[in-house]
């Protein structure tokens, strides 16, 4: 998957598992810092790993603070809310909603 600003995702080979758990499935991002409010980016994760590769400023440490963000609610280190979403001064408006949506799948 190509996501905004060239940040590819890559998949490994499935390999089966012995016990039944949930898993993250799909991750939608819009409104967080690099990813526009207005175009929603999706993550595909795949087992046992997927691997975020991309240049600087692609979005990959976004990514994994999006996930934190949802797993345990507690915002990146020096973002106190408001600069974790889009700047709305880069896109001239006085407001920017940001989502962050995750599904899951048992295995």
């Amino acid at each position: 998957y190509i996501l905004q600003k060239k940040l590819t995702v890559c998949h490994s080979v499935k390999q089966s598992r012995t016990r039944q758990m949930a898993a993250i499935d799909e991750m939608q991002i819009s409104g967080i810092r690099c990813f526009h409010p207005s175009q929603e980016s999706y993550i595909k994760f795949e087992s046992p790993i997927t691997i975020i590769v991309g240049q600087n400023g692609a979005g990959k440490t976004t990514v994994i603070e999006c996930l934190r963000y949802m797993a345990t609610g507690a915002y990146p280190p020096n973002a106190h809310g408001a600069s974790f979403l889009t700047d709305p001064k880069l896109l001239g408006t006085s407001d920017v909603k940001g989502k962050i949506m995750l599904k899951f799948k048992n295995h």
